[in-house]
């Protein structure tokens, strides 16, 4: 597991700058479709692969999504966990990997605005892709079947870490309580030492 949260890591790193990268890096554009479309409301529905085609109805996990816009929190989710955390991803697998469905979230719900860039597109879709690939969700599979995946596994890695995370806390809190103990019977030895010396010494006295 820590051997696949290592390389995750690094690949999740290395696709996210490439996404990032400034156009200025890029003397040519590194797309197919955006050589022919500027924008999707100049990309025919009828000829687009079906992976650029807007996918609706999606049920979502339960607690996934409050009443808030989902692009939105799409955005914020996708930013704050691979952009402004990105040097702690390691750490936290399973809130990444959770990430990554809302990462697919914000993939679909560009596809549903007229005036979003077809070159982002086609980035963001070898991220997408990328993400798929490391966890061997199909590259056909429904943007509904992927975020369920996505979701879910994270929340389970996450639920493991905290309940191992209250074990530790539990043992080092019978490990005090142990030390604890040990140090009352010590004292209450020496004290019951101390004693029999003292009634010996009167003993002696006696006689």
């Amino acid at each position: 597991m820590l051997n696949f949260v290592f390389s995750f890591t690094i690949f999740v790193i290395f696709s996210f700058y490439s996404m990032f990268a400034s156009s200025k890096e890029v003397e040519t554009k590194d797309c197919t479709y955006c050589l022919q479309y500027e924008k999707l409301i100049d990309w025919p529905i009828e000829k687009r692969p079906t992976i650029f085609v807007y996918e609706e109805n999606i049920n979502y996990p339960e607690d996934m999504f409050g009443m808030e816009s989902k692009m939105k929190r799409a955005g914020e989710k996708v930013g704050y966990r691979f952009v402004k955390k990105k040097k702690s991803l390691g750490k936290r697998p399973g809130p990444m990997i959770m990430d990554m469905a809302y990462f697919e979230v914000l993939f679909n719900e560009m596809l549903n605005i007229p005036t979003t860039e077809v070159e982002k597109v086609e980035k963001l879709l070898k991220v997408r892709s990328a993400f798929r690939q490391s966890l061997n969700i199909s590259f056909d599979a429904s943007a509904e079947e992927a975020i369920l995946k996505f979701y879910s596994l994270g929340k389970m890695m996450r639920s493991a870490k905290k309940k191992k995370q209250k074990v530790d806390k539990d043992l080092l809190v019978r490990k005090e309580a142990l030390e604890q103990l040990k140090g009352k019977i010590a004292i209450t030895k020496k004290a019951i030492k101390v004693s029999e010396t003292a009634k010996k010494v009167e003993e002696a006295k006696a006689e």
